[in-house]
């Protein structure tokens, strides 16, 4: 059992930005809604095209790491830059604080260095109108809708999910489309959370994928003990300097 189709491309908006890359936001809708938690979403390309590899927010002498996180092949057509990077979607949540600041959006290629890629002036309220859980359980919804985009994976077990159990075992693999290795991998229900062991050998992927070890040290493994009645499980992996993500 896997994921096997893929979500319909999202029509990009007009780009912003500097003259020296294209920004483009899917999220914040509303830039003048106060928020203490803030989700930015969209592309970034150099206008050279280059690959880009990291990204972050700066606000009021904080650091918000982001993460270029999904494939956007309709920005390449979109802007007529067929060779650039398609993987140019990113993601970057970041803590709005009390007041006026100016949020910088910033970008580093291959070699480290950061770029301004995006500025402008954002107000903070001075209380939120929602609590951290409940700004996290909707983020965590945004990242399930689009873990098709960024993740392929196959369940070997179990057979049968409705079947009822005092453990269940979930096996099978798990690759990021991009090529980035996967760390860790847990299973979570509510708060509970149980790690599972993942860079189990796959050699069957290699015909698929290739021999990056990326690919074929994807498989893992996770037991869960169950209490009696339904429970809500959730899958979740992790890579080197990003947050956990439901897949």
């Amino acid at each position: 059992m896997g994921n096997s189709e893929q979500p319909a491309p999202t029509r990009p908006a007009g780009p912003q930005g500097s003259k020296k890359f294209f920004v483009c936001f899917d999220s914040p809708a509303d830039w003048d809604k106060r928020v203490r938690w803030l989700r930015l979403s969209g592309w970034c390309v150099a206008a050279t095209g280059e690959p880009l590899t990291a990204i972050r927010v700066r606000l009021r002498g904080r650091t918000f790491a982001g993460a270029f996180d999904r494939d956007r092949p309709d920005v390449l057509e979109h802007l007529g830059m067929p060779t650039a990077p398609r993987w140019c979607g990113f993601t970057v949540d970041l803590r709005v604080p009390p007041g006026k600041g100016d949020l910088e959006l910033e970008v580093a290629g291959a070699d480290g260095r950061w770029r301004k890629a995006f500025k402008r002036t954002i107000i903070g309220p001075w209380f939120s109108s929602i609590t951290k859980q409940e700004w996290k359980h909707e983020t965590d919804l945004a990242d399930l809708a689009d873990a098709p985009a960024r993740y392929n994976w196959w369940f070997d077990r179990p057979a049968d999910w409705d079947r009822p159990a005092r453990t269940l075992h979930v096996s099978g693999w798990c690759v990021d489309r991009s090529g980035k290795p996967i760390e860790s991998i847990r299973a979570r229900i509510g708060r509970q959370e149980f790690p599972g062991n993942y860079g189990f050998e796959r050699k069957d992927l290699a015909a698929i994928y290739g021999e990056s070890p990326a690919f074929t040290r994807s498989g893992f493994a996770v037991a869960v003990p169950l209490q009696p009645g339904k429970s809500l499980l959730a899958l979740e992996c992790r890579q080197q300097g990003d947050r956990w993500r439901p897949f």
